[in-house]
């Protein structure tokens, strides 16, 4: 065997037992998944998809050198910080990175031109996406499975913005509130005879009288609209506390 030969031999030998380079994409649409540990339909939490990223990437001898998270954003569009990120560093990389690990096809995007145009970027690379749940990958069949799982993930997010654009719509022709109770306002759930939860609002007993005192107030034209809040702050106006706002300021 020629010096060459043997060279080449030993180098494809290196290569094979090299790890592939593997970039992981994890995502969430609320802020909730992001900082739990369990699943729902939405979707498993960061952990979750961690952990079946690293172990899909492992047992096709690849090892997760990068990771991107995009925690709370919805997949309905491709202009999200670790997307594009993630995309940036596939470019500057491609002499690198094998593999994309995402948990479903469904994370990366929810509409087929936001797919398309992910999938060209990888291709352009000679990356290949790969699905922890999946069976995607470049062979006919995996392409056309990616491309049936695309529709259906399309499908899905359009059909619950309608559905839940329908049941909002409901709610108010039936006299109900759809977020939460304006200051001055509380917001009630009762159960009735039957067992069914009623929400609605009612007037805050402690805040309406100071709402009402707001307006009178200022349709008198003494008021600029900074002093009177300060006025009002002195009373005991305050918003309500949330879980993002602890404490009423």
């Amino acid at each position: 065997m020629s010096n060459t030969a043997m060279a080449n031999t030993a180098q494809a030998l290196m290569d094979s037992m090299t790890p592939k380079f593997a970039v992981s994409y994890l995502r969430v649409s609320t802020r909730g998944q992001a900082e739990r540990g369990g699943g729902n339909d939405e979707g498993f939490s960061i952990p979750a998809q961690r952990e079946a990223n690293k172990k899909k990437a492992l047992s096709m001898g690849a090892m997760v050198g990068k990771e991107f998270v995009d925690r709370g954003a919805s997949a309905k569009s491709a202009d999200r910080p670790q997307l594009q990120a993630m995309l940036e560093y596939v470019k500057e990389n491609a002499d690198r990175v094998d593999y994309v690990i995402v948990h479903k096809v469904d994370r990366l995007a929810r509409n087929r031109d936001d797919d398309s145009d992910i999938m060209r970027v990888l291709r352009e690379c000679g990356v290949q996406l790969v699905s922890a749940s999946e069976s995607i990958d470049n062979t006919p069949s995996g392409m056309l499975l990616h491309g049936i799982m695309s529709s259906i993930a399309e499908f899905y997010s359009q059909n619950l913005a309608t559905e839940v654009k329908k049941g909002l719509g409901e709610k108010v022709k039936g006299g109900g509130t759809v977020s939460r109770a304006p200051l001055g306002y509380i917001n009630v759930r009762r159960i009735d005879e039957k067992g069914r939860e009623e929400r609605t609002v009612e007037l805050d007993p402690e805040r309406a009288p100071l709402v009402k005192l707001a307006f009178d107030e200022y349709a008198t034209g003494n008021w600029t609209v900074a002093d009177l809040a300060e006025h009002l702050a002195a009373c005991g106006l305050t918003t309500r506390p949330t879980p993002k706002i602890r404490r009423e300021v």
